[in-house]
């Protein structure tokens, strides 16, 4: 009764509250009031659930929420309690407090008397709050957090039919924002706990879950490198992982379609990539293999082509050669008309190529080139072009050795020439044709091809030239019918010159196109790329197109043909000097045994005169352009030297020609001659009366025997002919000579052979008068022949010292000659040069005298001023002053050889060693130094010993000992070849001495310790200056004037002649 007094007086204490009426304001005051009053009343908690329902109802949710707050904190337990959770838990979901509302359910969760309704409940409710905040989440793209709360849904409750789909928003939405680690963590989840289970849709979420693993882990290696921050820690097992995964994909889902895709076939292969990435070759060729067997019956060409290339790939990665050769070969058959089919065959002949089995790498090459022809399709054509030129190209090499193999180098008979030669014409079409088609591919081979060509005509024109040779070695056509081989063979190899030529013009051509071609690969392959990024094949090729390798192939092909054409011009040169040699070879013998002699010299005149000026000037200009070509494009090669010492030596071969054939001609002068005087015989044939009667042998039945003198005497116009030519020859080359160095070998070349010109035609001369002798004596043996032929004979002979006139007049021309071209080349005067002095020496005595030149002798004699050792000490065979090595000799009475003629009218005398002869075997040394003051003109040595002896000039040797051991043995020091003591030994050692100091030595064996010494004379012509400036043939003036102009060589000799030497 109390509390209801109270509890009425509290109502009518209450006034209005908030939005609420009064009646209700004074109720729900009422009851709150109550409640404070008597906490611990039964009544309590429901008068104040009463009042959160009128708050409910009259959307006072504030209050609402703090009413209900207080009901679960004071009475949690109670059904009241109970119903509190659970308004409140609306309440917070109705006004969007999500959080709020998960915490009441988990609040709610914690009581201990629940019910199994409740329970339910609470299971549910707590899933869908977590959910609906995930959802609040991302509507508020806050994506990481709606992924996290999607996937704390499923941690709370894993049970719930929902879980699945919430799993797989939550690793969408992991995915969106890259949190990998948690995206594999579901994907497992899902495996491990839902693998039979389905999402919104009815799809089956564990092959979906599978996939993504995979994928994932591949794109955190190729696009994220998640791998580097820990999740995997090796991307080589990253790949191995992703591999096995979708493989695992294919083996537990094979028929697996998504979104009208087949994800088997997809994943399993990209499964045998993953583990080519891996470097797991044998299960991506296992796998290449199902995909194969399963998949690859109802897909394109193209695509079938590409998984055969891929396997190819693999198993070359393998080294599984045996594989690729079989799987080429099943490509090549099975892929006819493509361009594959082409490449596959290619690829095999590479391998075989490189294996050295030669006859397998043809018949590939043949079936990739036939395969080629098969082509039809313009672009499958363009894009095997590669392939096919070089397969057309391998088998042309073949050929080309084939062709190469016909030798002549034992050819026996023309007629084995001319077959083989047959055999290389047949060939060189078929070779020229085939290299022309593989030029026009305009591919890799189109410049080698180019040389090919030249190559072959190159070797066609030797063949022909060795063919000229062979009939003229043989003599099967005369001498007269050779005369075209010049241009004969010249014009093959002007064809060989011109293809070599054009393989350079066209050189640029080729690179062009074959950069095109490059441009346009690369260009195709990128497209191809863009649509196929995962195609290793394709990244391979671009890789090699792009190479430096590339480049450098062109490049090497490029300096191959500018080689080429460098070596072409050394050989057109080499083949001028092999003609040269071959027409100047010809001997007597290269003609019928009948011809006269005469007959045969003047087609040989014939025939030099038609070819020495042509052909050498044709060498040198091909040398020439050799050096030129080379050295304009930095070509290094051997040619260029021995070119330039050809463009250098080929002047003076003329000189060589006419000293040859001058010899040529005194050497058949002898041999004619020589026959005359067998068949001048006086035959005695007896007439009807018995008495004897002479008879007049005839030479061939045609000519008498003085005749044959008559024709021999008109050889001398050939050698003067000769010879003159050969002078010309000299001064008009005289300007191609450029360096000094190479001016003055030049001079003294050109002077050494016109001194052998001198000598040949003072040998022909003497030869001549001697032959006058004979002839005069065999004509006198017949008083009835002499007078049968007197008018003749002594027209001849009478003739004859007018003939020898001509020759000496030649002698002189030619001097003459020589003195003006020394003379304009200021080379008269040149340190007085020995060459030049040796000239001297054969012209008449009185001829130098012009130049104020006369000769002196000076004598060199063992005498006391010598000196002697018996011991070989540092240096002991050059000049010394050292006294205390070298004695002075003792005198020896005069020793008489057995052949003593010229000792006796000699001066000199005998020395020996004073040394005490104390040994059994030992070496005595003398030796002698001297100055000469000019160059000496001539030098010759007499010596006479009486035992073993050498001697040495200015350390040159002269019948020089055996010396094992210069230090202080004397065994094995001489030989018994060497010069001994019984005869005088006279030498000449002109061209050991020189101008100035100068040093004898001699060195003998003394063996018997009782020797009567050595004895030497030395006689040294020298040339003595007795000119004035008066009788100077070159005037002061013009030394003046030259001395204005001069370089460092001519003031030289300027100072030279201020010394008072010649000029």
């Amino acid at each position: 009764m109390n509390k209801l007094i109270v509890f009425c007086i509290l109502i009518s204490m209450i006034s209005s509250y908030g939005s609420l009426t009064k009646g209700d304001s004074l109720q729900f005051k009422a009851f709150v009031n109550y409640a404070d009053l008597f906490p611990k009343d039964p009544k309590s908690k429901e008068y104040l659930f009463s009042a959160a329902l009128i708050c409910f109802e009259k959307k006072e949710y504030e209050r609402n929420v703090d009413i209900l707050e207080r009901i679960i904190r004071e009475y949690p337990e109670s059904f009241e309690g109970k119903k509190a959770y659970r308004m409140l838990f609306e309440q917070y979901n109705n006004s969007k407090k999500l959080y709020n509302s998960e915490k009441i359910v988990k609040r709610f969760s914690k009581l201990k008397n629940l019910n199994e309704e409740e329970k339910k409940f609470v299971k549910e409710e707590l899933f869908q709050s977590i959910i609906r905040i995930a959802k609040f989440e991302e509507e508020r793209n806050n994506l990481l957090g709606a992924a996290e709360n999607y996937y704390r849904s499923v941690q709370e409750n894993m049970s719930d039919n929902s879980a699945p789909a919430a799993l797989w928003k939550a690793v969408t939405l992991f995915s969106k924002v890259k949190d990998w680690e948690k995206v594999v963590e579901i994907y497992y989840l899902i495996l491990n706990k839902y693998y039979n289970s389905v999402d919104e849709k009815k799809v089956r979420i564990a092959p979906l879950a599978l996939n993504g693993l995979a994928y994932t882990v591949s794109d955190s290696l190729e696009k994220y490198n998640f791998y580097k921050e820990g999740f995997i820690k090796d991307k080589k097992d990253g790949y191995l992982l992703a591999a096995k995964l979708l493989e695992r994909f294919y083996k537990e889902f094979p028929d697996f379609n998504f979104n009208k895709k087949n994800l088997s076939k997809i994943n399993l292969s990209n499964g045998a990539y993953y583990y080519k990435k891996g470097g797991n070759i044998n299960k991506s060729i296992d796998l290449n293999k199902k995909y194969i067997n399963k998949f690859t019956k109802l897909e394109t060409k193209d695509k079938k082509i590409a998984r055969y290339n891929e396997l190819v790939s693999l198993y070359k990665k393998n080294g599984d050669k045996k594989n690729v050769l079989e799987l080429n070969s099943f490509i090549g058959e099975n892929f006819s008309g493509s361009v594959v089919s082409v490449k596959s065959f290619y690829d095999n002949a590479k391998h075989y190529k490189k294996s050295n089995n030669s006859r397998k790498s043809l018949e590939e090459y043949e079936k990739a080139f036939n395969a080629f022809k098969k082509l039809k399709n313009k672009e499958d054509i363009t894009n095997s072009l590669f392939y096919g030129s070089e397969a057309h190209f391998n088998l042309l090499e073949d050929k080309f050795k084939e062709y190469k193999a016909i030798k002549f180098d034992r050819v026996k008979s023309l007629a084995q020439l001319d077959k083989k030669i047959k055999q290389k014409d047949k060939l060189l079409n078929t070779l020229k044709k085939g290299y022309e088609k593989v030029i026009s591919y305009n591919q890799k081979e189109y410049g080698q091809s180019l040389i090919r060509i030249a190559e072959i005509f190159e070797d066609f024109g030797t063949a022909r030239y060795e063919q000229k040779r062979f009939n003229l070695r043989k003599l099967e056509e005369r001498l007269a019918s050779e005369n075209g081989i010049v241009d004969d063979v010249v014009s093959f190899y002007g064809i060989s010159k011109k293809q070599y030529l054009l393989s350079l013009k066209n050189i640029e051509k080729f690179i062009s196109a074959w950069n095109s071609y490059l441009e346009s690969q690369i260009s195709q392959i990128n497209d191809r790329i863009s649509r196929n990024p995962e195609d290793s094949n394709l990244l391979d090729l671009k890789l090699m197109l792009e190479s430096d390798d590339t480049i450098e192939k062109t490049e090497r092909l490029v300096n191959k043909a500018k080689a080429k054409i460098s070596e072409l011009n050394y050989k057109l040169g080499t083949l001028y000097d092999n003609l040269i040699e071959t027409y100047t070879s010809i001997d007597r013998k290269s003609l019928d045994s009948k011809t006269y002699s005469l007959t045969f010299f003047d087609e040989y005149d014939a025939i030099i005169q038609s070819i020495s000026v042509s052909l050498i000037e044709k060498a040198i200009e091909a040398y020439n352009e050799n050096i030129k070509y080379s050295k304009d494009f930095s070509i290094k090669n051997s040619w260029i030297k021995k070119s330039e010492e050809r463009v250098e030596a080929l002047p003076l071969t003329l000189i060589n020609i006419y000293t040859r054939l001058t010899r040529n001609v005194i050497s058949e002068y002898k041999r004619q001659d020589e026959k005359l005087t067998k068949l001048i015989k006086y035959r005695v044939r007896r007439d009807q009366d018995g008495y004897v009667k002479p008879t007049l042998v005839r030479l061939n039945g045609k000519e008498p025997f003085y005749r044959v003198h008559e024709n021999l005497e008109s050889m001398v116009e050939y050698v003067e002919k000769y010879v003159k030519f050969g002078l010309d020859t000299y001064k008009n080359n005289d300007s191609k000579i450029k360096s000094d160095t190479d001016r003055e070998k030049f001079y003294n070349y050109y002077i050494e052979k016109v001194l052998a010109f001198v000598d040949i035609l003072d040998e022909f001369s003497e030869y001549n008068k001697n032959a006058q002798i004979r002839l005069n004596e065999d004509l006198a043996k017949s008083e009835i022949f002499f007078e049968m032929y007197l008018d003749e004979a002594d027209e001849y002979i009478n003739g004859y010292d007018q003939n020898r006139s001509d020759i000496n007049n030649i002698s002189i021309e030619i001097l003459d000659q020589l003195k003006e071209y020394c003379e304009d080349k200021n080379y008269l005067n040149d340190n007085l040069n020995p060459i030049f002095y040796q000239l001297m020496k054969r012209a008449p005595y009185d001829y130098f005298e012009q130049f104020g030149l006369k000769e002196k002798k000076r004598f060199i004699y063992t005498d006391k001023s010598w000196l002697t050792s018996d011991k070989f000490v540092k240096d002991w065979d050059k000049e010394t002053t050292d006294s205390s090595l070298w004695k002075a000799p003792i005198i020896k009475d005069k020793f008489v050889l057995k052949n003593d003629s010229n000792i006796n009218k000699s001066i000199g005398d005998w020395i020996w060693t004073s040394i005490k002869e104390t040994e059994d075997f030992r070496i005595i040394i003398f030796r002698k130094d001297f100055n000469l003051s000019t160059p000496p003109l001539d030098a010759t040595i007499s010596i006479a010993a009486d035992d073993k002896y050498g001697f040495r000039i200015n350390s040159k040797s002269y019948f020089d000992m055996i010396i094992k051991d210069e230090k202080d043995t004397y065994a094995d020091l001489y030989d018994d070849d060497y010069e001994n003591w019984d005869y005088l030994r006279t030498t000449s050692i002109f061209k050991g001495l020189n101008e100035g100091s100068n040093s004898l030595i001699l060195y003998c064996i003394d063996t018997d310790k009782s020797s009567n010494g050595i004895y030497v004379n030395l006689e040294v012509d020298l040339l003595e200056n007795n000119f004035s400036e008066k009788t100077n043939f070159v005037k002061r003036k013009k030394i003046v004037k030259i001395n204005e102009e001069m370089g460092k060589g001519e003031k030289k000799q300027y100072e030279i002649l201020k010394k008072g030497y010649l000029r």
